[in-house]
């Protein structure tokens, strides 16, 4: 334990005794401090003016606790608080700032106390530095030096000005030096020519009075024949005024093997691990390079985003093994397809970012089609061969353009690239500053019930007969007129008000059905769409039960219709529950459960066995090509076969011409929705459709 100041806690009686001493005080030739019992300085003497170089004026009110060295700040303060606990305690030695560098002082201190005054501490502080050297025997300078010279680590003494005074014998182990050629000579001229004034600059500050004299610095060292240099953090300590020592110590240990392991460390952080191209962290460092450069300069950047079509068969077909081994492979194609100018990373999964300067000897779409076509040569992998493509959206930025912005609108064209090869509009495809405003009217969109449902017949295609009805989410707009979900939908979705659209699609259906029934005298069937995050909501069941029974119709007339893709997703995170526990929760309800959109999400129907599945929608996309793609045709009559050896109806969505009907009938499909039959309308005009056609179309 550290021993506290000497106190001597003096009565109230004695405090007259004390103020007729501070003559005595003024006097002497030590230092004195007078602080509170929190170190805050009430006072002091001339010569602890003269000692830290400052008035007394600028000390009061101020903790002395910068005075002293961060080395000893912890005994000063062990002995402060200790100050009330012992009555006799020893003189402690700790190193403080004075006015012309650091000096050693032994400091011995009095507790008093009075009625009227707080209590305090009577610092008594003396200065040993120039008494110090003369009390260290030679002998003691001769080991300290003993010591360093066979130190194992290398160890050298340099005086102020950077001169060798002695050193270990390490440095002919790491450098090959002999020790006695080398004293004498400059330090410096141990080190390579790039670093030397990084170490001068160094030992300046080691040495200057404003520090505390310790600063660690990495340089590269040469060796004695020039032919080698290796990294070392050397530690300069500045103990000139140690009388043992009178000098600078300087360690250091080789940092190869620990400069290895920070370019490791770097590596793992900005490169991917998979196809050794920059990861994302580095994409992003090198865009905002590109949108901040240099004071006056311009400069164009293309940001080209490429997500793969056709990668998750792969993953699925032949294992993630495979997946990687394309990924890789597609990393080194991407890489040899570019210009040394370009920039190409792995953006995270199957996505990767290109980016570009734009030159006058290729348009934009060269590079597009550089691309596409990188991407679409066969890939000959462990497994076999296997092809897939790539959607690219492309964006330009300029300096100064947001980073947030430029990959949002990048991301936003692949995304409308991706469905425009499917046929299907997308609202990713409008521009950033309308989707950005879109966004900002949403609140305001529901507050004002702009949203409306609109119905599209679903008939049965032998008889023409209307025997449902599909809800279709629609907005009108104040200023933009009517728009389709796809201008929407996906915002409304970033916005996190999915739920919210859900449970109106969902009243407003029920609350139509009722319309409908009273209007033509029968139940109507009607059907909703639920998105993953729906049906695998613990409560979504309840709602959907509970909003039927407060219309009064049987749950038999709603149809909810669940993508393929969201029967295969993982449920999101948040209180949830599987697909498989999700629909059969529906199914209890006694609600009819479709499959919609089915074919996209490389399943079959031997998948869905186990799901309560009343019947599936085939997507519009291989109805409107079967006509005149073999392999279209061949998955819709595949399709409609297992359906009917299964027992679940089947819908064609997307009927537009004659052919597609007459050959779905030819086929066996039960029922169709499309252009061909009707659009989708209000439900005033639903109304209108079942009335004058007797609900045969």
């Amino acid at each position: 334990m550290v021993a506290p100041f000497p106190t001597c806690t003096l009565p109230a009686t004695d405090w007259n005794a004390v103020a007729m001493m501070s003559g005595l005080v003024l006097a002497l030739p030590d230092a004195v401090l007078v602080v509170d019992m929190e170190g805050v300085v009430l006072g002091a003497n001339p010569a602890a003016e003269e000692l830290f170089g400052v008035t007394i004026d600028e000390r009061v009110g101020v903790p002395c606790f910068d005075l002293i060295h961060s080395g000893d700040l912890e005994m000063a303060l062990v002995s402060l608080t200790s100050m009330g606990e012992h009555e006799i305690g020893s003189p402690i030695e700790i190193r403080v700032k004075a006015a012309d560098g650091w000096r050693l002082v032994e400091v011995l201190g009095a507790q008093f106390s009075d009625e009227d005054i707080d209590a305090g501490i009577i610092l008594a502080i003396r200065d040993l530095t120039d008494r110090r050297k003369y009390e260290i025997a030679q002998g003691d300078e001769a080991v300290f030096r003993a010591l360093m010279q066979n130190a194992v680590g290398l160890t050298v003494l340099i005086d102020p000005q950077g001169t060798i005074e002695t050193t270990s014998v390490a440095i002919t182990r790491a450098l090959g030096y002999d020790p006695p050629k080398v004293v004498g000579t400059e330090f410096g001229g141990l080190v390579l020519d790039a670093d030397r004034g990084a170490f001068e600059g160094a030992l300046a500050r080691c040495i200057a009075p404003t520090t505390e004299g310790e600063v660690s610095i990495e340089v590269r060292l040469m060796s004695r024949d020039g032919t080698s240099e290796a990294p070392y953090q050397l530690v300069l300590v500045d103990l000139v005024n140690d009388p043992s020592v009178g000098g600078v110590v300087v360690t250091g240990h080789e940092i190869s093997e620990l400069r290895a392991a920070r370019e490791e460390l770097a590596r793992l952080a900005y490169f991917d691990g998979l196809t050794g191209l920059p990861n994302r962290a580095a994409l992003i460092t090198e865009l905002e390079s590109r949108l901040r450069p240099a004071r006056g300069e311009r400069r164009e950047t293309i940001v080209a985003f490429l997500d793969l079509d056709r990668f998750k068969p792969v993953n699925d077909l032949f294992g993630h093994a495979a997946g990687d081994e394309l990924l890789t492979a597609l990393g080194r194609r991407l890489e040899g397809c570019l210009r040394a100018t370009d920039y190409v990373s792995r953006f995270g999964g199957d996505e990767f970012v290109v980016l570009a300067d734009p030159t006058g000897d290729e348009p934009l779409s060269g590079l597009v089609a550089r691309l596409e076509n990188a991407v679409a040569e066969p890939f000959s992998l462990s497994v076999g061969t296997v092809q897939v493509y790539a959607s690219i959206g492309v964006a330009t930025a300029n300096s100064g353009d947001d980073l947030d912005f430029v990959m949002a609108e990048a991301d936003a064209a692949m995304y409308a690239e991706k469905h425009r090869r499917r046929g299907v509009e997308s609202g990713r495809s409008r521009p950033m500053g309308e989707r950005r405003a879109l966004a900002e009217s949403i609140d305001r969109a529901f507050d004002d019930e702009e949203f409306e449902l609109w119905y599209q017949p679903i008939v049965d295609l032998g008889s023409g007969r209307i025997t449902s009805f599909e809800s279709l989410i629609r907005w009108r707009h104040p200023e933009r007129g009517l728009l389709s979900p796809a201008a929407f939908l996906d915002i409304v979705e970033d916005l996190s008000r999915d739920d919210d659209l859900a449970e109106f699609v969902l009243a407003s259906a029920v609350r139509d059905m009722a319309v409908v029934r009273d209007a033509i005298g029968r139940d109507m069937a009607f059907a909703v769409n639920a998105s993953a995050s729906q049906f695998t909501d613990p409560q979504f069941a309840t709602l959907v039960r509970d909003t039927i029974a407060a219309a009064g119709i049987e749950t038999r007339w709603l149809t909810v219709e669940v993508s393929e893709r969201s029967i295969l997703e993982r449920p999101a995170s948040g209180p949830s529950i599987t697909s498989s526990a999700g629909l059969a929760a529906l199914a209890a309800t006694g609600v009819r459960i479709a499959v919609d959109d089915f074919g996209t999400g490389y399943s079959s129907l031997s998948h869905l066995v186990s799901f309560p599945i009343d019947s599936i929608k085939v997507d519009r996309s291989f109805v409107s090509r079967m006509t005149i793609d073999r392999h279209c045709m061949s998955v819709v009559s595949a399709l409609v076969g297992l359906a009917m050896s299964m027992d679940i109806d089947i819908v064609a969505e997307g009927i537009e011409t004659p052919d597609q009907l007459n050959v779905l009938i030819e086929l066996g499909c039960h029922k169709g929705q499309g252009f061909l039959m009707s659009r989708p309308v209000p439900l005033q005009q639903a109304l209108e459709l079942i009335e004058t056609t007797g609900g045969q179309l």
